[in-house]
């Protein structure tokens, strides 16, 4: 098999068990992988808009706006009437949003550390490096 092919197929066998065990983290706070990276998001760049973060993590408008609805449901964010203009809404973590992602945010370091151990930062920044590329021209071909 040419090594481009094995990529990406290593690409797909790995996405899953991925996602799964990482799941396993996020379900023990009722979240999803979409909802975890909105928060991330907001936790780490406060001023972001909804349609950046759409757009950041390639989602629809409707799934971005779900994924909020959700968390402001569970009591990690809270929605408040924007100050500069009166028909949107600012985006506000909650004190219990922020525990919940300090403490997840540990967890899944490890996790994480985990799965990387043995690579050198050298390894671990081509293989970033590569996949930003790759993700990049799939979201041009779209």
């Amino acid at each position: 098999m040419h090594v481009h092919k094995q990529l990406f197929f290593e690409l797909i066998l790995t996405f899953h068990p991925f996602a799964r065990q990482l799941n396993a983290y996020l379900e023990t706070y009722e979240l999803r992988r979409p909802e975890w990276a909105i928060l991330y998001l907001f936790i780490n760049d406060p001023e972001l808009s909804l349609t950046e973060v759409g757009q950041f993590l390639n989602m629809d408008q409707a799934n971005v706006t779900r994924a909020i609805k959700y968390l402001v449901k569970i009591g990690y964010i809270e929605l408040q009437p924007s100050k500069v203009d009166r028909r949107k809404k600012d985006i506000f973590i909650t004190e219990t949003g922020r525990e919940v992602y300090e403490i997840l945010q540990a967890e899944i370091k490890q996790f994480e550390l985990g799965l990387v151990e043995g690579f050198t930062e050298e390894e671990l920044a081509i293989t970033q490096r590569t996949l930003e590329t790759v993700r990049a021209r799939l979201l041009q071909k779209e």
